[in-house]
């Protein structure tokens, strides 16, 4: 019984021994993926595609507010001079006007919040592209996102985030 005990108490020392010094040797490093898609070049590229794109869809939704100001000023011009059908039909129009802006409206927010996905994501996927490449090349264990991780605290040696833009910028110059 008491070989036993020895025995795994020297297997267990064996093994702990070994993972700490794997530990020890193991390449953590640190990417700010968020500062890395601000900071680059294709980054920035990428966001004023993106605000212009949504400055586009604004531009429409404005004017189809114009459109529906305009016919409210003409009813209220005409309004005494129109007959009551003529009354009827131009409210009507009005009303589907209006709907159509409100449509417009949903429409666009969709289109604005898939164009920022498509826009994130390709980011994303170039950054992912670049950060897997440099983890080949530097022999990188591990590579943590500083903000998904939860890292309250890291050493600045350990943190890539300025290689991992000049690496985009020299790809994507």
């Amino acid at each position: 019984m008491k070989k036993t005990a020895i025995l795994s108490a020297l297997i267990l020392c064996f093994i702990f021994y070994n993972s700490v010094s794997a530990a020890e040797a193991a390449k953590v490093v640190i990417v700010d993926i968020q500062r890395c898609m601000v900071e680059s070049n294709e980054g920035k590229r990428v966001s004023e595609s993106l605000k212009q794109e949504i400055l586009a869809m604004q531009q429409r939704y404005v004017n189809a507010q114009k459109e529906l100001a305009e016919l409210q000023k003409e009813i209220e011009k005409q309004s005494l001079m129109l007959s009551t059908e003529a009354k009827a039909s131009k409210q009507s129009e009005y009303n589907k006007k209006s709907r159509e802006l409100t449509y417009l409206a949903e429409d666009l927010e969709d289109e604005q919040q898939t164009a920022q996905q498509n826009a994130t994501q390709k980011i994303l996927k170039e950054i992912y592209a670049i950060i897997d490449s440099m983890g080949k090349q530097q022999s990188y264990d591990l590579v943590l996102e500083k903000s998904s991780a939860g890292i309250i605290f890291a050493s600045g040696a350990l943190d890539i985030t300025d290689q991992v833009i000049k690496e985009i910028n020299k790809v994507k110059p």
